[in-house]
C-alpha cells in the first residue's frame, strides 16, 4: 500500500504461492489500489487459434485425460504428462499449500481430495465427509475453503426459488483442472476405458464456461438444480434473471429435455445439450 501509495510507475504482481502467503496478513484492504485476476490453465480458445479446427474434437480427449496446464502442451508421450502432474501434486498440492497454511494432517487432504475425485460431479454433503474422515465437520468446511482459495477444487451450489421442493443447500465440488483431479486418482486410463467419463467431461465443459466467462467479461453465477425427487439439471449459468441451463451428456445417442418440472418452474430458461460432438458450440 505504501509503495502504490507513495512511488508512482510501480506495479505489483503478486502471483501463486506469493500471493496466498499474503492473502490475510496485510495490516489494510488494498481496496481501490488492487485488481484481482484468476489465471486458469490454458483454455481450449487459446489453443483453437494454433491448430486446425478438425483437431480440436481430437484435442478433447487430451483435455479429459491430461488436463490444461501450459506445460503439458509441450509434451510429446503421455507417460511424460502423468509424470508431470503426479510431481506437480505432490509439490503444490501437498507441500506448498500445506506449508504456507500451517496445515501438519496431510493425510486428511489427501483423502478429502480423493473423496472429491470419486465423487465428481455428485452431490457431497459436509456430514459424509466428515464421518469418511474421522474429522470435525467444521474441520472439513475449513479444508475445502482452503482448496477453493489455492485453486484446486470450486463448489457449485444448488438453485432454486421453491424452497419446498428444490434443492438449495448441497454444494457439488468440481476440479479447475481435469489432469490434477485424474493424477490424483492415479487413473490416465483413454477415454473409452473410464467409467466417469461422463462426469469428467462435465467438469470440463464447467472449467471452460467459466474461462469464457473471465474472457468475455461475462458476470454471471453458477449453479446446479434439482428437487428433492430427484429431477435435476447439470449446470445453470445466471445473468441478469436470465436462465442458461446445459446438460452434459457424453453420448451423442439420447437427446436430452430438461424436466418439465424445471420447464415449468423457469419456462424463459434456454437449455442447451452439450455433448462430446457440439461442445464446440458452447466454449468457442
Amino acid at each position: 500500500k505504501m509503495i502504490i501509495d507513495h512511488v508512482p510507475g510501480i506495479t505489483i504482481i503478486a502471483t501463486a504461492s506469493s500471493a496466498f502467503d499474503l492473502n490475510g496478513k496485510s495490516g489494510e484492504p488494498l481496496t481501490g489500489r488492487s485488481y484481482t485476476f484468476s489465471m486458469f490453465p490454458v483454455s481450449v480458445k487459446e489453443i483453437s487459434g494454433l491448430v486446425h479446427p478438425f483437431n480440436l474434437d481430437q484435442l478433447l480427449f487430451n483435455f479429459l485425460r491430461f488436463g490444461s496446464y501450459p506445460e503439458i502442451f509441450q509434451m510429446q508421450s503421455d507417460i511424460e504428462k502423468e509424470s508431470y502432474l503426479y510431481d506437480l501434486v505432490q509439490s503444490y498440492l501437498m507441500k506448498d499449500i500445506l506449508y504456507f497454511e500451517g496445515i501438519k494432517n496431510a493425510p486428511k487432504v489427501k483423502d478429502l481430495l480423493l473423496l472429491l475425485a470419486y465423487q465428481l460431479g455428485q452431490e457431497v454433503s459436509l456430514n459424509e465427509l466428515s464421518r469418511s474422515l474421522s474429522i470435525h465437520k467444521n474441520t472439513v468446511e475449513r479444508l475445502l475453503d482452503l482448496l477453493h482459495k489455492n485453486f484446486v477444487i470450486f463448489p457449485i451450489t444448488g438453485y432454486g426459488s421453491n424452497l419446498r421442493k428444490e434443492v438449495t443447500k448441497s454444494k457439488k465440488w468440481y476440479f479447475y483442472d481435469c489432469g490434477i483431479r485424474n493424477a490424483l486418482i492415479r487413473n490416465f486410463k483413454s477415454i473409452d476405458e473410464m467409467e466417469d467419463r461422463g462426469a469428467l467431461f462435465e467438469n470440463f465443459f464447467i472449467n471452460e464456461r467459466m474461462k469464457k466467462s473471465q474472457r468475455d467479461q461475462i458476470h454471471c453465477e453458477w449453479f446446479f438444480w434439482r428437487t428433492y425427487e430427484q429431477r435435476e439439471v447439470d449446470f445453470l449459468e445466471i445473468k441478469n434473471g436470465k436462465i442458461n441451463a446445459f446438460e452434459c451428456k457424453w453420448s451423442t445417442t439420447k437427446n436430452y429435455k430438461a424436466p418439465k418440472q424445471f420447464r415449468d418452474i423457469y419456462p424463459d430458461a434456454v437449455t442447451s445439450n452439450v455433448t462430446a460432438k457440439n461442445w464446440l458450440d458452447y466454449i468457442l
